[in-house]
């Protein structure tokens, strides 16, 4: 009676074990499809932010450049203010 009894106890465990490793085979083949989602969504992120941070440079070479071409078109709108006020550029008054 005592070894029918192991048996069937060593069956349950065997049987528990079997469970549990289906179990966690289950788990880790989500979790490896889960990284591989997050991996390719890193890289799709990662490329966006590579283009973002480009277009963003680009644009303030753009900046830049504007204001120098403003800081140019004011000089010679107040030249050309100095001119019609009488200022004839070598520091001489017209009028």
């Amino acid at each position: 009676r005592r070894r029918a009894q192991n048996r069937a106890s060593q069956r349950a465990f065997r049987d528990r074990k079997e469970k549990h490793v289906q179990h966690l085979e289950t788990e880790l083949s989500s979790l490896e499809s889960k990284f591989l989602e997050l991996k390719t969504s890193h890289a799709s992120l990662g490329e966006t932010n590579k283009a973002l941070k480009n277009e963003v440079e680009t644009l303030r070479e753009e900046i830049k450049t504007m204001r120098v071409l403003n800081v140019g078109m004011e000089e010679e709108n107040a030249f050309e203010g100095l001119v019609e006020g009488g200022w004839d550029g070598c520091g001489q008054w017209d009028g």
